[in-house]
C-alpha cells in the first residue's frame, strides 16, 4: 500500500468512526491538517462521510449546538486553547467533540483531558492516534 492511500485510508477510518445520533457531523481543521486532507482526499469525498460542513479552528464558527463535530488538528497550544473555549465559561460550540491529533500526543494533552472534560461534562471524546506521518 502506497504512503498515499494509507493517510488517506486513516482520514477516511476516522471520519467514519464518528456516528452521531443525528447522523451528520462537522469537520473542524487547521490549516495544517486541511492541506493533508486535501492531499489524499477531494471535499465531495469528504462531504459523502456524513460531513454537512468543513470549518477551520482559525476562523469564527458559529454554534451549532445540534451537531456533533470531530476535529482533526494538530496538537498545538493554540488548538488545544481554541478547543477548550469550544466548550468553557457554559459555551458548547457543538452537541459533543471527537477530537483527533494528526502528530499523536503530546504533552500538552495531559492537562487538557482534565481542562476540557470538566467543562464539557463528557461530551469530549480525546482519540490519540496518529494520523498522518510524521514528516
Amino acid at each position: 500500500m502506497s504512503l498515499i492511500s494509507s493517510v488517506k485510508s486513516k482520514f477516511l477510518e476516522a471520519i467514519r468512526s464518528v456516528q452521531p445520533p443525528g447522523r451528520w457531523k462537522i469537520l473542524v481543521v487547521d490549516e495544517h491538517s486541511q492541506r493533508l486532507l486535501n492531499s489524499v482526499l477531494k471535499q465531495f469525498d469528504i462531504l459523502e462521510e456524513n460531513v454537512t460542513l468543513i470549518e477551520s479552528i482559525t476562523t469564527h464558527r458559529d454554534p451549532q449546538p445540534q451537531f456533533e463535530a470531530m476535529y482533526i488538528v494538530m496538537s498545538t497550544s493554540q488548538n488545544v486553547d481554541r478547543i477548550i473555549r469550544d466548550f468553557s465559561n457554559g459555551h458548547k460550540q457543538y452537541a459533543a467533540a471527537h477530537l483527533f491529533f494528526v502528530d499523536g500526543t503530546c504533552s500538552l494533552m495531559l492537562n487538557f483531558e482534565e481542562d476540557v472534560r470538566e467543562d464539557a461534562r463528557g461530551c469530549v471524546c480525546v482519540r490519540h492516534e496518529a494520523l498522518a506521518p510524521p514528516p
